[in-house]
């Protein structure tokens, strides 16, 4: 079977879906590391203490995300090619360090920091090469990986020490926002020297 090519499980849905219902609306999609709810819990109770204090609007635990690539708004012909360019991205699971706090003035949110990750920047990489072929126009700028965690934050906050959270990183996701929330369409297995390949959800 040649790497990439969609034959079944959530691509296979996702892929259907560009030529059925919803062939005529763009969807605003993006690639992103996906916490487990250990991980998620974690989070929650180390943001805690600066979220009584920081005001502003708290994305809820189960919004909690990395991006890796964000893709905006694409014509749902395009996601087929997307799925396939995933699906040949090689990389091997790795740790990531989440160890502290920022802010985007312009941007009203707070955000929890990683530490340089050449297996993090590597991933990213690959994803933006894969995603050539598929004729989307990426953002050019610096890649700065982080977890927002408010938003709708005006007035810069008082950036407390955070105790470093390990991330174990071993798959990554296809996300749609959907305006309510976030929707994973597809995941990918990192798996060392293999192209990723699809974890199915149960049922």
């Amino acid at each position: 079977m040649p790497d990439g090519e969609i034959t079944g499980g959530p691509a296979k849905e996702v892929a259907d879906e560009a030529v059925g219902e919803g062939a005529r609306k763009k969807r605003r999609l993006f690639f992103a590391l996906d916490p487990d709810e250990s991980l998620r819990a974690r989070l929650a109770g180390a943001l805690l203490p600066m979220l009584t204090r920081a005001g502003g609007r708290p994305v809820p635990a189960e919004r909690l995300h990395l991006t890796l690539v964000f893709l905006g708004e694409l014509a749902p012909a395009a996601i087929p090619c997307v799925l396939a360019a995933a699906g040949r991205v090689r990389a091997a699971p790795f740790e990531l360090i989440l160890d502290h706090t920022g802010y985007w003035r312009r941007a009203g949110v707070m955000w929890l920091g990683a530490r340089p990750c050449a297996a993090l920047d590597a991933l990213h990489d690959a994803l933006r090469a894969e995603l050539v072929s598929c004729a989307i126009p990426l953002e050019d700028r610096p890649y700065r990986p982080h977890v927002t965690f408010v938003r709708r934050l005006y007035r810069a906050p008082s950036l407390g020490a955070v105790e470093p959270l390990a991330w174990q990183v071993r798959e990554y996701v296809l996300m749609e926002s959907t305006g309510s929330g976030y929707r994973v369409l597809d995941r990918w297995e990192l798996v060392r020297g293999t192209p990723g390949s699809r974890v199915l959800d149960p049922g």
